[in-house]
């Protein structure tokens, strides 16, 4: 559900920033044919009331997603990485390959429920890619969960900051085809110098 007040911040456990927002859509966007997977980071997320959600990392893409051992290493690459900025993984996003799938895949519930064991908070969000291509007016463009530790799933609502203005701006990126120079951590393997953490901000 896309709210865009702030008061309704604290009746609501998650509260997505338009960086974190965009990134998801573009690596989503750069892979539509393929699943991608990542994690989102917020700064020191309370046990109880509202999370900021305010980046995302990029993790893999396609047949990736089936190596633990890549996945295990990415994780340990992600949660370093947040460390430096006084972030933390309280979550993973993902889009799966076939439009209309608006279910959570075997890897990313093994990822979320491993997140739960490191964070006192742990969520999943899924794209609707069939909604995608609906923005900037997307009614509905995620699905979000609360994971626990058991691999146990519940339905949680989530608030997109600004809306209307992010949702635009993200359309616009895509349609500039930026999710070229967007980069997850299987690019990087690939090729070392490119910046997986994509670490610039939307103000």
């Amino acid at each position: 559900e896309y709210m865009g007040n702030p008061s309704w911040r604290m009746s609501r456990p998650l509260w997505v920033r338009p960086t974190c927002f965009a990134k998801m859509a573009l690596h989503a966007a750069k892979f539509p044919h393929l699943s991608v997977l990542g994690v989102v980071l917020a700064p020191n997320p309370p046990a109880g009331g509202s999370v900021d959600l305010v980046d995302y990392y990029p993790l893999m893409h396609g047949t990736d997603l089936d190596l633990a051992c890549m996945l295990d290493v990415a994780l340990t690459q992600a949660e370093a990485a947040a460390a430096k900025r006084t972030l933390q993984i309280v979550g993973c996003f993902t889009a799966n390959a076939r439009a209309g799938d608006a279910e959570l895949g075997l890897t990313a519930r093994a990822l979320v429920a491993k997140i739960a064991t490191l964070s006192s908070f742990a969520c999943a969000l899924l794209l609707l890619n069939d909604q995608l291509a609906k923005l900037p007016r997307s009614e509905l463009l995620f699905r979000a969960w609360t994971c626990s530790r058991t691999g146990a799933v519940s339905p949680l609502d989530i608030v997109i900051e600004d809306p209307a203005a992010t949702q635009l701006r993200t359309f616009d990126a895509i349609t500039k085809r930026e999710f070229q120079t967007f980069f997850d951590f299987g690019d990087h393997l690939e090729e070392i110098s490119r910046d997986w953490t994509n670490e610039w901000e939307w103000r």
